[in-house]
């Protein structure tokens, strides 16, 4: 009764292993990982582990069990995704890998998964331990013999050079799904059936043996089965040799590792794919850019060009489809960027809703826009999800391998840069890479870089501007205004600076710190100044801001704390976000009102708001962009 170990925080993948013990007569064998326990003696002897990905990981733990329990095999859990993990696994010889939800419930398919997977290892182990009781009966003096007592239950052949004939076990011809009867001793049996890919190989490794070259002879070659399929064999021998030195005869054996390739090429496919699209990784595509530029060196006027591209507006189809829809709508713009290459190109998913296309051995620039112009139009075409028919769009950035020494990756980035750039200009065309691009992102790195120290320095402050009613000719309150005075930069214009705090995060932590600023300062100024009681302040909040789900709760606990009363605050946000966001926009105005806070609408004028749909929105002010009063002369008046 073979014995199986559990080594694994998992109580559901355990639950599993004792229904599968049972029907499978196995002896299991539940072990807790504390430190050194992979060294401690065993109550008896194991023949298969099943570890958590990351414990089998571990060379001197698999080191360690093998010495505990010789001939052992394992059984490795990984969780989906884990494509990483599943290639070290692999470099550690360690095929039997199952994906598994280790945290959740395993569903029917994880279960079989787990019980293949199971079967596999213990014959495997089975295998291993009659090999090596059959060693023990052999004479050590003799190494063919050992070898072929290793190979006992593979398929065996002894080679009579000298008669130019091969003796097949019953077992070799069953590997190939032939009779006794049907297999003869001609050599080419075996040879003739080799894959046309590997018989050069297989010749060569046969002839490096026989010429000593070698010390034993080995080759993996595929070998067509009498189906027509090809298996993967694993094929090891050794010469028996005269006093001159020469071959006389090869005896050795076949080991089927058709399931053992194939799992190395699903690992390894997994390792370089993307596992939703199918597209390659960035790992691929590293590979395949290290490539492009070795090759580029060899031959100056070779050219090669990334575009990475970015969908618009993915997150508002995710936020209204559902993630499921937009994992579809992934797989179908892969499908049109392939659509939109040449065989010899490359189109990868680097992750979200970003893709990036490697074109090889282009002619000239304009080919690379040309190709993004092609992806353009292939996805202005709807798509269909579900019931829904939807466009998107992309913003798309070009580098070309030209304008980029150092390392291959960095074209990459070039073309990253030119895609925000693309997307801030909101033409809708793409942009090609240039060095002052480069020169701009590592400005605002380092602006962003200063700004995340200002927080800390106390380089913030805020200056008040008076609100006058020009009626009554009286001070009625203050707007809040956001200055940065770097001690390395000097006088950060507002224009410069929260560009890089929206996109970076930094807005949110900034945002608080000037509302509870602002309210402190007013109350200050209230103790001091008891007429000015009735001052309002107005602060302006940022999109960024305003998409927080606690931001009600926010402003409540800073008004709380510092005493200030809500119906002197006033909120500035752009006419922009009721366009993008109108529903949510309008829940969080009503939840503010409730509060008693006053919303104020900033730039009026600059987007396309009609002032009709403003009377469905509780908002106390409105301030109107000069441009908006410049066109009022100029223009007819629309609803």
């Amino acid at each position: 009764m073979p014995t199986i170990a559990t080594v694994t925080r998992s109580t559901h993948v355990r639950t599993a292993l004792q229904g599968l013990a049972a029907v499978r007569l196995w002896d299991m064998l539940n072990v807790e990982a504390h430190d050194g326990w992979h060294r401690a003696p065993l109550p008896r002897h194991v023949d298969v582990f099943v570890l958590d990905g990351e414990m089998a990981a571990v060379p001197s733990l698999l080191s360690g069990l093998r010495q505990l329990s010789a001939g052992c095999e394992f059984v490795a859990l990984r969780e989906p995704g884990a494509e990483q993990l599943a290639a070290e696994l692999l470099s550690l010889q360690i095929y039997n890998v199952v994906a598994l939800p280790t945290a959740g419930l395993l569903g029917a398919g994880d279960e079989r998964a787990l019980e293949a997977a199971l079967c596999n290892a213990v014959e495997k182990a089975a295998l291993r331990r009659e090999q090596a009781e059959l060693r023990k009966r052999l004479s050590a003096r003799d190494e063919i013999f050992d070898l072929v007592g290793r190979a006992t239950h593979d398929g065996l052949w002894e080679w009579d050079l000298h008669k130019d004939t091969i003796m097949f076990s019953p077992r070799w011809k069953q590997m190939l799904g032939f009779a006794n009867e049907e297999i003869g001793t001609e050599p080419v049996q075996w040879l003739d059936r080799v894959h046309p890919e590997e018989r050069e190989q297989l010749g060569e490794a046969l002839r490096l043996h026989f010429d000593r070259m070698t010390e034993f002879f080995q080759s993996q070659h595929r070998v067509r089965h009498k189906t027509g399929e090809y298996r993967w064999m694993l094929s090891r021998g050794q010469a028996l040799r005269d006093q001159e030195g020469r071959a006389i005869k090869l005896v050795g054996s076949h080991t089927d590792i058709t399931t053992q390739k194939v799992s190395e090429e699903r690992l390894l496919h997994e390792a370089f794919h993307d596992s939703l699209t199918g597209l390659p990784n960035s790992a691929l595509l590293r590979d395949r850019l290290q490539r492009a530029a070795a090759y580029a060196k060899r031959r100056p006027d070779y050219l090669y060009a990334v575009i990475f591209l970015d969908i618009d507006r993915f997150k508002n189809i995710n936020d209204s489809l559902g993630h499921v829809e937009g994992d579809h709508l992934l797989c179908a713009v892969a499908e049109r960027l392939r659509g939109c290459v040449r065989p010899v190109d490359l189109v990868a998913r680097l992750g979200g809703d970003e893709f990036t296309l490697l074109l090889d051995d282009i002619g000239d620039r304009g080919e690379a826009t040309r190709c993004a112009e092609r992806v353009q139009r292939a996805l202005a075409l709807p798509f269909k999800l579900g019931s829904q028919e939807i466009y998107a769009s992309a913003s798309i950035g070009i580098a070309i391998s030209a304008e980029r020494q150092g390392d291959p990756y960095d074209l990459v980035r070039d073309a990253d840069t030119a895609m925000s750039r693309a997307k801030a200009r909101k033409h809708g065309n793409p942009e090609v890479f240039d060095a002052s691009m480069h020169a701009q992102a590592v400005h605002l790195l380092g602006l962003e870089t200063s700004l995340r120290r200002a927080l800390g320095r106390r380089e913030l402050r805020l200056h008040y501007q008076p609100i006058v009613d020009l009626q009554q000719r009286t001070l009625c309150g203050f707007e809040a205004l956001l200055r940065w005075h770097s001690e390395e930069r000097g006088v950060v214009q507002p224009n410069d600076f929260i560009p890089v705090a929206e996109e970076t995060g930094l807005i949110i932590p900034i945002g608080r710190w000037v509302l509870r600023e602002a309210c402190q300062q007013m109350m200050a100024w209230r103790k001091e100044h008891p007429h000015s009681a009735n001052l309002f302040v107005s602060v302006n909040i940022s999109a960024r801001q305003f998409t927080q789900t606690d931001l009600v709760e926010q402003i409540a606990t800073t008004l709380r704390e510092t005493g200030f009363d809500a119906r002197l605050l006033k909120l500035e946000i752009t006419e922009s976000l009721l366009i993008d966001n109108v529903e949510s926009t309008a829940v969080m105005l009503r939840r503010l009102q409730a509060m008693q806070v006053r919303i104020c609408i900033d730039d009026f004028g600059t987007g396309y708001s009609s002032l009709s749909s403003l009377y469905q929105l509780p908002i106390h002010t409105l301030k109107v962009d000069r441009s908006f009063v410049g066109r009022l002369g100029t223009q007819k008046s629309h609803g």
